[in-house]
C-alpha cells in the first residue's frame, strides 16, 4: 500500500483495470489502490477516472466512501468540458 503512493495516476488506474480485466478481483489490491488514489484524484485524467470506475464495477468492489470521491471528481471533470 505504501508503495502504491509512488505510482502515477495512470499506473493506479491501469493496475485496477488489468486486475479487473483478468477477472482477479483481489479485495486487498482494490482497497490499496483506492487508498492510494483518493488523495490524488485531482491528478487523474478523464480516461483514468473512467478506467477506475469500470475496474471497480467489474470487480464488484463496494466501498461507498471511495465511490463518493470518484463521483465528485467525475462531476468536476464533466463540468470542465
Amino acid at each position: 500500500s505504501a508503495r502504491l503512493s509512488t505510482y502515477s495516476a495512470q499506473s493506479l488506474a491501469n493496475l485496477a483495470w488489468a486486475f479487473a480485466k483478468l477477472g482477479h478481483p483481489s479485495a486487498s489490491l482494490f482497497q490499496a489502490v483506492a487508498l492510494a488514489s483518493v488523495p490524488r484524484l485531482a491528478e487523474f485524467k478523464p480516461q483514468e477516472l473512467a478506467n477506475l470506475v469500470w475496474a471497480y464495477a467489474k470487480a464488484e468492489y463496494e466501498e461507498s466512501l471511495f465511490f463518493s470521491h470518484l463521483d465528485y471528481m467525475c462531476r468536476v471533470r464533466l463540468a470542465e468540458v
